[in-house]
């Protein structure tokens, strides 16, 4: 699974930026870029994302695949 991937294809199919999602979750944009270049996430962090981007944490997981 890669969920890098995952994050950069769930923002592309919900039409929304990095720095929208940065500001939803209270964190700086370079943090964004960084989890989508592949740096790790937390599992609250990836629960919160999924939340705000509609998609079932196993949805999100097979946008990497």
């Amino acid at each position: 699974m890669n969920t890098a991937k995952s994050l950069r294809f769930a923002l592309i199919n919900r039409e929304k930026k990095q720095v929208w999602l940065a500001k939803q979750l209270g964190v700086e944009r370079q943090q964004v870029s960084n989890w989508c270049n592949g740096s790790g996430m937390r599992s609250s962090t990836l629960m919160k994302i999924c939340e705000l981007l509609d998609y079932k944490v196993s949805e999100f997981y097979a946008l990497g695949e």
